[in-house]
């Protein structure tokens, strides 16, 4: 069950984070905009991450409670990424 709940949720999340770039290829915006557009997808995508967090948080298996952490390095070290291109 938390298994399949993650890969729902890590599959939604990537999704949330794929789109803006993908509606952005077409349109050569400046890289400032891809800044802004990216920290808002990050910052959208973060609420399913965390339900799914405080749910595994919850349950008996508490083998995950580094993954917070974990994806908030994955998110700023994209965030770093976009903001140097």
């Amino acid at each position: 069950m938390i298994t399949a709940t993650f890969h729902a949720t890590l599959f939604l999340t990537l999704l949330i984070l794929i789109r803006p770039l993908l509606m952005m290829s077409h349109t050569h915006p400046h890289p400032k905009e891809i800044t802004k557009t990216m920290k808002l997808a990050c910052m959208t995508s973060t609420a399913p991450m965390m339900i799914f967090f405080n749910y595994g948080l919850q349950s008996t298996t508490t083998s995950i409670t580094w993954l917070p952490t974990h994806f908030n390095i994955t998110l700023s070290l994209l965030l770093d990424t976009y903001s140097i291109i």
